[in-house]
């Protein structure tokens, strides 16, 4: 019969962590699944990026003198996001932030989906589809992760 967790035993139970190669960086890093507060933050950078980029194109929409000359406002890459939200320190901490989306969109695109594809396997807790991903991934094969918002110019 399993064990019926605590109130104190959920709260403090650690969130899981893997570590994943990167040789395009040298090493490898630290993935987990998104926590509650984490998606919460990148749910609300996606909605917050997607109001201004809509306001950004009502905008141009009007003639050029009525205008309010907003700034151009591109979509986030949703797969970019779930990078930077969720690679960790040691501690587990979040390592990144949105202030850190520019450098990440710089980095190699391929890259990017590799460890997202690793970071919704972690989030099945599926290590075998890790592994297949992974070798998928890195043999030049597709990824889902193709579905991802169209990334920012």
């Amino acid at each position: 019969m399993a064990v019926i967790l605590s109130r104190e035993a959920i709260l403090a139970a650690p969130v899981a962590t893997t570590e994943v190669e990167v040789p395009e960086w040298g090493g490898s890093v630290l993935i987990r699944a998104l926590s509650a507060k984490s998606r919460v933050l990148l749910l609300d950078a996606i909605y917050a990026n997607e109001a201004a980029h809509a306001a950004w194109k009502e905008d141009q929409a009007k003639p050029e003198g009525e205008r309010a000359g907003l700034e151009r406002v591109d979509l986030y890459d949703h797969s970019i996001l779930t990078v930077i939200f969720g690679i960790v320190d040691e501690a587990g901490e979040q390592m990144f932030s949105l202030a850190d989306y520019e450098r990440f969109a710089g980095l190699d695109y391929n890259t990017i989906v590799h460890l997202w594809s690793a970071m919704n396997n972690h989030s099945r807790r599926d290590p075998e589809a890790e592994k297949k991903s992974s070798a998928s991934t890195r043999k030049g094969g597709s990824s889902s992760a193709s579905r991802s918002r169209s990334a920012k110019r």
